[in-house]
């Protein structure tokens, strides 16, 4: 079987065949919207793995299915990662012709969350318990989501900003934002579908 193409370019190539909207100038009910999508993944994510035994966490479902443990470590180093893609993007305001192929939210909040289809990991963001436990995955993820939440009231205009990604389309700053909101959403989804498992620990 041919090797799926990891999330990242998969989604930014299906974002490529979408219509663009022309760039216009980020306006405050937009940078709310942000705000309280990425509190509400904050939230959901807190909130599935909240009391987990030790069992629970570890449960693997079948050979080669992620246990909660790694769907957390996933989500708190993919933080770090996609805030960077943001952060790059600010370094230098993006030309025209790119911001107007840069600005996709709806269908980043369509594609992203939804489990239907599958993709591999990109190696820099494969589980390798990098923080140790469970709880020290938690502790980071909650420090990286509160320095995502810094940038989105200190980053000025996240539509002036572009990059491209690895499929080589660009995203606006205010996109990738979203796009790291929507990907916590994603393995949150995840960790409820293991928690769904017949065998899962009750306890």
């Amino acid at each position: 079987m041919a090797r799926a193409l990891h999330l990242f370019v998969a989604c930014l190539i299906l974002i490529s065949l979408t219509p663009a909207v022309s760039a216009q100038p980020l306006t405050a009910p937009e940078r709310e919207k942000l705000l309280e999508h990425l509190e509400r993944t904050r939230q959901a994510f807190l909130a599935s793995v909240d009391g987990l035994s030790q069992g629970q966490w570890n449960y693997r479902a079948a050979e080669g299915r992620w246990t909660i443990a790694e769907v957390a470590e996933h989500i708190a180093a993919a933080e770090t990662m996609l805030r960077g893609f943001a952060e790059g993007a600010l370094k230098e305001p993006a030309s025209e012709e790119m911001l107007k192929d840069a600005r996709r939210d709806d269908f980043v909040l369509q594609v992203v969350p939804d489990r239907s289809q599958k993709f591999e990991a990109p190696e820099p963001l494969r589980p390798r318990n990098r923080f140790g436990s469970p709880a020290a995955a938690l502790d980071a993820f909650r420090n990286e989501r509160a320095a995502t939440i810094r940038l989105v009231n200190e980053g000025g205009d996240l539509r002036a900003y572009a990059a491209k990604g690895p499929g080589g389309n660009p995203l606006d700053t205010y996109g990738w934002l979203l796009f790291l909101s929507a990907h916590s959403e994603r393995h949150t989804k995840q960790i409820e579908e293991v928690k769904a498992d017949p065998r899962f620990p009750r306890q």
